[in-house]
């Protein structure tokens, strides 16, 4: 399996993303990260309130709804420099709160 990954890698994957690099600008890729960094904040913030962090899962909370509507969608990151920080939390980590 590794070597049919890595000859996936070789033949079709590296370069769509070299395309990918070097006709998508910068700013349109920033977006691109954006958009599904905003898209994996509802997943902390519901792990945040789940894990009884209820200060963290508000504030999380708060940043997904900054950049999804003044971020137009995610696509920029407002909350960024408002003061709300990312955080990150898993189900993993809920799961191992609740023993």
């Amino acid at each position: 399996m590794h070597s049919f990954n890595r000859a996936a890698d070789k033949v079709a994957l590296k370069p769509i993303a070299k395309f990918y690099e070097k006709v998508i600008p910068s700013f349109a890729r920033k977006g691109v990260t954006n958009f599904f960094n905003n898209l994996g904040t509802i997943n902390t913030f519901v792990n945040d309130f789940l894990q009884g962090k209820g200060k963290q899962g508000v504030s999380d909370f708060s940043r997904f709804f900054v950049n999804s509507t003044i971020g137009i969608g995610g696509l920029f990151d407002p909350a960024k420099h408002w003061g709300l920080k990312a955080h990150k939390e898993d189900f993993g980590q809920t799961l191992a709160t609740w023993g």
